[in-house]
């Protein structure tokens, strides 16, 4: 069997690097690497988990299965081979630790720098995406991620019923998360209006790529007396309309990524499989935008009251019949960038911050 392998200085640097251009949600960044005598040891930030929205973990396990795919992938192209150990947990920790181990070969090119594609990956929220040039083989991307159990079903012209049936759930589901007071809290919270983090951290208001008119409605609803009020005039189903039902629906293609339960170590893999497929996209020289929205009121975390508990019920029951899946997770708006377009990325906190010292594996 190959020899496991401590990471150079170098090698570190080119891990950390994919590491720290996974994709989180909202930009938060939860996670940690710690350099170890066979590899890397990931582990969520405590500092940077939790929240209201997030206390069952799906989205900060999201976050870790992106990284892992990222560190994987990153090291595949070097020449590593990798192996991921999801360690065991107590009932006193959520997040367990997630051992990286890297093993020697012959192969290994430190030399041949970043994965581009990992680098080039992006969430883009523009308003227009135009068709693909080539249609997506459901098959291939079930292929693709069969090895993390998790599946895929494609929605495009062929299937354009269910694709609209589809939009219609993921804008109940999005209009949800405008009609809590916690989960509004931390939605603005996430948004860096005044730029105060440089980019590096949360989602910078240019990111979100939307028309003066929107800024002005965004910049207003941060009071949630207004939207509170607002909704009573169905401004959240407004919100979720445009949000996510509209993209969604003039996407020209659309794919659910799942898994058999909302079970941790599922999670970690569904967030696997989500960047999986969103890298493997990007190399294809398409754009994508991810939603949560259908994964998180489906998993049975939020509970809520009267008609609005009820339409969480529908979404959970219509996104499990319409994809099939037993535990859908996330939808992934796919398609062709428009000419010009204009990239506006979110960015990274340093390197520096996301590594703690050296362990030894106990």
């Amino acid at each position: 069997m190959s020899q496991t392998l401590q990471p150079t200085a170098e090698l570190l640097s080119l891990l950390l690097e994919a590491a720290r251009l996974a994709p989180s949600a909202d930009n938060g960044q939860p996670f940690t690497l710690t350099p170890y005598t066979e590899g890397l040891i990931l582990r969520a930030d405590l500092s940077r988990v939790g929240g209201f929205s997030d206390k069952s973990g799906f989205l900060t396990f999201s976050a870790l299965g992106a990284v892992a795919e990222n560190l994987l992938q990153q090291s595949e192209y070097m020449g590593l081979k990798t192996e991921v150990v999801f360690a065991d947990t107590d009932a006193s920790t959520l997040y367990p630790d997630i051992y990286i181990k890297l093993f020697e070969t012959a192969k290994l090119d430190v030399s041949k720098g970043l994965l581009p594609v990992i680098e080039q990956r992006y969430t883009e929220r523009c308003a227009n995406y135009l068709p693909l040039d080539t249609a997506l083989d459901e098959q291939e991307y079930c292929s693709l991620l069969e090895p993390l159990a998790c599946k895929v079903r494609i929605f495009s012209r062929e299937n354009r019923a269910d694709k609209k049936q589809l939009s219609k759930l993921a804008a109940r589901a999005e209009a949800l998360r405008f009609t809590s007071k916690d989960i509004h809290h931390e939605l603005i919270s996430a948004v860096d209006f005044e730029n105060t983090h440089q980019g590096k951290e949360g989602l910078p208001l240019a990111s979100l790529k939307l028309d003066p008119g929107a800024k002005v409605v965004l910049k207003a609803i941060r009071s949630w007396s207004l939207l509170s009020a607002l909704n009573h005039l169905g401004f959240n189903q407004l919100l979720g309309i445009l949000g996510a039902g509209q993209p969604l629906r003039q996407a020209p293609c659309v794919l659910v990524i799942g898994a058999d339960s909302y079970q941790p170590k599922a999670l970690f893999n569904s967030g696997r499989a989500l960047h999986r497929v969103w890298l493997k996209i990007t190399e294809l020289g398409f754009i994508a935008q991810p939603y949560a929205a259908i994964g998180t009121m489906s998993s049975g975390h939020f509970e809520f009251v009267g008609a609005a508990e009820q339409q969480r019920l529908r979404v959970m029951s219509g996104s499990k019949y319409l994809s099939g899946l037993s535990a859908p997770m996330y939808v992934l708006r796919v398609g062709k960038a428009p000419k010009n377009l204009n990239k506006a990325r979110t960015r990274r906190r340093d390197l520096a911050e996301f590594l703690q010292g050296p362990a030894e594996r106990s």
